[in-house]
């Protein structure tokens, strides 16, 4: 494992790099964009699901016109936050770097903590500070110590809070049958530091039990290593073709969110119920 102040300087330094946009390793196309805000919808369509929005506003009428709150931990280029900002809530965002939120949303640049995302949370434990709806997107992978992370986000959840983790779905099922087939020779989706833990479903759902959450939710994201399965899509190892599986992943994931988003979500959901995707999103309340 590296030093805390080796990832750091990983994050900031060299993943993100500098404030210049040539440093950036492309600029989104419309349909990213869109597939970005499509994948934050599907979030608001979960909380809508899960009744989460009527007991926000049922709290409200014994607390008086506060608003909603969301800290997104790892807010990147700041997407999430965006999202809900445009809806009223009060947004705040916690990343090693302010490079990709300065870049895409510099108007959250003054609802954003720069700097180690287990200090930032500490701090606002300090301040007593509780959020309705905490974010962590594709960030657990990344950490030290995921088991020192929850127990930090429960320090500014109550019992009507509610938590929504991503990872990356590894050593899946659809994975472990590839490489018994010999349709993949190794482990490609072992790359350290990027990513220094690793997660299924089953595992992920255990990790947040032992801390005291209680899973209510779960969706998975688009299961792209179906294209390894065929030899004249297999992005790996040829990587060629790994802008043209990426593209189609979009093009889909678009169309499907696009017909119908309640029925998206039961598509997902079915997904995760299988163990299929390639992200796992879950969703969790502390279990009081």
């Amino acid at each position: 494992m590296p030093t805390c102040e080796e990832l750091e300087k990983y994050y900031a330094d060299v993943y993100y790099q500098q404030c210049v946009p040539d440093t950036y390793a492309h600029e989104y196309t419309e349909e990213e964009m869109k597939h970005n805000r499509n994948r934050i919808a599907v979030i608001d369509e979960v909380l809508s699901r899960l009744k989460f929005e009527d007991d926000r506003e049922e709290a409200k009428k014994h607390e008086g016109s506060r608003k909603r709150s969301v800290i997104d931990i790892g807010c990147g280029e700041g997407f999430l936050m965006d999202y809900f900002f445009r809806q009223g809530w009060e947004v705040l965002g916690i990343d090693f770097s302010s490079c990709a939120l300065e870049r895409w949303h510099p108007h959250l640049l003054p609802y954003s903590i720069k700097g180690e995302l287990c200090e930032g949370i500490g701090q606002l434990i300090q301040q007593e500070k509780v959020f309705d709806l905490v974010s962590t997107l594709r960030v657990m992978q990344t950490v030290l110590d995921p088991d020192l992370m929850l127990e930090q986000i429960k320090g500014i959840m109550s019992k009507k809070s509610l938590l929504v983790i991503s990872v990356s779905n590894n050593f899946s099922p659809l994975q472990r049958a590839m490489l018994e087939r010999g349709l993949i020779e190794e482990e490609y989706w072992f790359v350290p530091p990027d990513h220094l833990q690793y997660f299924d479903l089953n595992s992920l759902s255990a990790l947040l039990k032992s801390h005291g959450f209680r899973v209510v939710f779960r969706l998975a994201e688009f299961p792209i290593e179906f294209y390894l399965v065929n030899e004249h899509s297999r992005y790996y190892p040829d990587r060629s073709k790994g802008k043209a599986a990426h593209n189609s992943r979009l093009f889909i994931d678009n169309f499907l969110m696009s017909q119908d988003l309640k029925k998206y979500v039961d598509y997902a959901s079915a997904m995760a119920d299988v163990g299929l995707g390639r992200d796992i999103m879950v969703f969790a309340e502390l279990d009081v």
